[in-house]
């Protein structure tokens, strides 16, 4: 199935929406918390644009590639993905090491 028309249109609407969504979604964070959490947070918010770009990404893909999406759209789209998400984990690890010092006392 092809994007074409509306349905691409469409597509390529929602894919900007989640990509402005996870800009601002990072801005607030980055711009709210501070402090030992500071540097996680940043990650964490790369991860989150990653994940919004991934999906325009796939539609950009599909649309002028679509011989080397027909093969490898969905490894190409579940690679980038896998980098957002690892992002998001490095950043939820950072966290979970502060609370570790917090509790024991080590900060």
């Amino acid at each position: 199935m092809g994007y074409f028309g509306t349905i691409g249109s469409i597509a390529l609407i929602l894919d900007v929406c989640l990509v402005l969504l996870s800009l601002w979604i990072s801005r607030v964070a980055i711009r709210g918390i501070g402090g030992l959490i500071g540097s996680a947070i940043n990650y964490m918010a790369l991860g989150i644009v990653i994940l919004g770009f991934a999906h325009m990404l796939a539609t950009l893909v599909h649309i002028y590639f679509h011989d080397f999406d027909a093969i490898y759209g969905g490894l190409f789209h579940r690679g980038v993905v896998l980098i957002g998400f690892l992002f998001l984990g490095f950043g939820f690890k950072k966290i979970d090491n502060v609370s570790k010092q917090m509790r024991t006392g080590g900060v």
